[in-house]
């Protein structure tokens, strides 16, 4: 049996929910982790990549009709992979995150950059893609308006 698992290489990061589901804009009862990586496809492993992925389908590959914090550069395309299951996070030194320790990551004000892990399974006959794992490589969290940090949090609630 071939093995059904496969890489991005390093993408940066337009959106990710990896330590908390949110609504699917389909399926607003469907929960779901996800991320979206902005891929360089002028680079030998971003045109495998997109190969890859526009043979399975080809709707996973967006370059058009972006705007806002969607837009990617000349060459690039963005991709998006989500499960219902939560996906192994690994931060730059292969640690493993779980719950808190999973950076927050809004796309408008953040940068950052990640590889994902996704799997290529079948299901009556239909090809599907679902996200596994990601490695995040780096992420450049903006300060955030009004926001406490958990330390200032941590002083307060021993006053109490």
């Amino acid at each position: 049996m071939a093995d059904n698992h496969f890489s991005t290489g390093v993408g940066k990061i337009k959106f990710a929910a990896l330590a908390r589901p949110m609504k699917n804009k389909a399926n607003p009862d469907k929960l779901e982790y996800t991320i979206k990586l902005d891929i360089d496809a002028t680079t030998p492993d971003g045109m495998a990549l997109k190969k890859h992925l526009a043979s399975i389908n080809p709707k996973k590959i967006v370059t058009t009709n972006l705007t806002g914090d969607r837009i990617v550069a000349d060459g690039h395309f963005l991709v998006s992979f989500s499960t219902n299951r939560p996906p192994m996070v690994l931060d730059a030194d292969g640690t493993k995150l779980t719950g808190a320790d999973i950076p927050f990551f809004d796309g408008r004000v953040d940068t950052g950059e990640a590889s994902a892990v996704y799997m290529v399974g079948d299901f009556e006959g239909k090809k599907y893609i679902r996200l596994v794992g990601v490695k995040i490589k780096e992420i450049v969290s903006a300060p955030r308006e009004g926001s406490t940090s958990a330390d200032k949090i941590a002083e307060m609630l021993k006053g109490i």
